[in-house]
């Protein structure tokens, strides 16, 4: 017998870091990153209207009012995704929409919401103060910022991120390969008809289920050399076992092992 500790401290001891892959961002999903991401540029690119609105020059309003509105030309309209070379000089306006380029010249962005529009003009009802409205180049990201670190977990925030750095491919942990074998005469796979005496293996799914929740993959091994010898190229476990050593599969084949029993009610080995 060895205590708990001991035993974790033995496979903490073996414990090393699987090498890595790269695959595309929508099949990294709940895997490990093996990399620090970097943001190859700044996010957004170009100073942008935070509002559906009109690009102004905020001196232009400054006497506005609901009484007294101030009356703008209307030069050009730019929708999300466009931009134009168009100059917003004094007495001049641009209808914009959110995420749209800033067209020159101007310094902020009055909302949709308090103006209205007149053909060819429009009527600014409230003074805006310079950079209202405005999302400025790297606002969200700056060039050169570290983004995510090594080791995070990517879920789909971070999926996401990815995309919006333009990475299509990423370096991540590759899955950790487990073995299960499991012990007794009297175990059944599911599907099959139980005899008297036999119990369905339920031990194994639910070790199975842990690897696979911990972002894992594994197979089931029939107990033996053979399936000892195949398990060397993955992290085994053993489950089973009886107090006697003549019916003790594990005590047999121990030799196998790095060490045979922990005071668990619920036998564990180690194969390293």
């Amino acid at each position: 017998m060895i205590e708990l500790e001991e035993a974790l401290e033995i496979i903490l001891s073996q414990v090393k870091l699987v090498s890595s892959q790269k695959i595309d961002i929508l099949s990294s999903l709940s895997r490990t990153l093996a990399e620090d991401v970097y943001a190859d540029f700044d996010i957004p690119g170009f100073d942008r209207a935070a509002m559906d609105g009109y690009a102004v020059l905020s001196k232009d309003t400054n006497s506005a009012s609901k009484k007294k509105p101030v009356v703008l030309e209307v030069i050009d309209n730019v929708p999300a995704g466009y931009s134009t070379d168009k100059v917003v000089k004094n007495g001049r306006a641009v209808r914009i929409m959110t995420g749209a380029p800033m067209p020159k010249g101007a310094d902020a962005v009055i909302m949709v919401e308090d103006t209205e529009k007149e053909e060819e003009k429009v009527k600014i009802f409230r003074k805006v103060t310079c950079q209202e409205n405005v999302s400025f180049a790297g606002e969200d990201v700056k060039r050169g910022e570290l983004i995510l670190s090594q080791g995070s977990l990517i879920r789909p925030a971070e999926v996401a991120m990815l995309a919006s750095l333009g990475k299509e491919n990423i370096l991540v942990r590759t899955k950790p390969r487990v073995a299960i074998i499991s012990t007794g005469d009297e175990l059944v796979e599911v599907g099959r008809t139980l005899q008297k005496g036999e119990i369905y293996d339920s031990n194994s799914y639910a070790l199975f289920s842990q690897v696979l929740s911990r972002r894992g993959f594994g197979r089931g091994l029939r107990f033996g050399n053979r399936c000892l010898e195949k398990s060397r190229s993955k992290d085994a476990f053993l489950e089973g076992g009886c107090e006697t050593r003549k019916a003790h599969f594990f005590w047999r084949k121990k030799r196998y092992l790095s060490f045979w029993s922990t005071r668990l009610p619920c036998l564990f080995h180690g194969q390293f």
